[in-house]
């Protein structure tokens, strides 16, 4: 039973100190009352399916429209079949994992055009090792070629390190 003596009164000041008066309150336990624990933890919320589904389709579009600059920056070429007429002047192998042919050469517009000064070489990659070879076969022969190429935004490491890329070379007369 209850004996109203023995039990400290909390409304009312004694005059005891309140770390005394602490220590002597008994501790009751919930679990053998059936109370279970005193301080129930609250459930976690699971993330609502729309929230999943609108971050889903979020990171696919943002997916999509890297991919498609992607695409137009290093396999779209900007200028298809255009050509260059000119006299080569050097082609060679190079790279250190990726081997390809990288060329100059002269234009024959800018050694015709003398009211302008000369303002540089033409550049190009040639992937194919054919067409390569074909080219070396004229460099520092004098005769003119056309070069067909490619034009493209931005360089991959296995197609060059030009921007323009060579497809194929017609000889021209003298």
């Amino acid at each position: 039973m209850f004996d109203p003596e023995s039990h400290p009164d909390y409304f009312v000041d004694n005059g005891q100190d309140p770390e005394k008066r602490q220590a002597d309150t008994p501790k009751i336990d919930f679990t053998e009352q059936g109370g279970g624990d005193p301080d129930p933890k609250p459930e976690t919320v699971k993330p609502r399916r729309r929230h999943r589904k609108a971050m889903a389709i979020v990171v696919a579009v943002c997916c999509a429209v890297i991919g498609s600059l992607l695409y137009v920056r290093y396999f779209n070429p900007y200028a298809e079949e255009a050509s260059v007429t000119g006299y080569i002047t050097g082609v060679e192998r190079r790279g250190i994992i990726f081997k390809t042919y990288e060329g100059d050469m002269i234009s024959q517009s800018n050694l015709t055009d003398t009211s302008r000064i000369y303002s540089r070489d033409f550049t190009f990659s040639v992937p194919d090792r054919a067409v390569a070879r074909e080219i070396q076969s004229y460099q520092g022969t004098g005769r003119p070629v056309r070069l067909w190429y490619s034009k493209y935004y931005g360089m991959l490491p296995w197609r060059g390190a030009s921007t323009n890329v060579v497809q194929k070379i017609e000889v021209l007369p003298q």
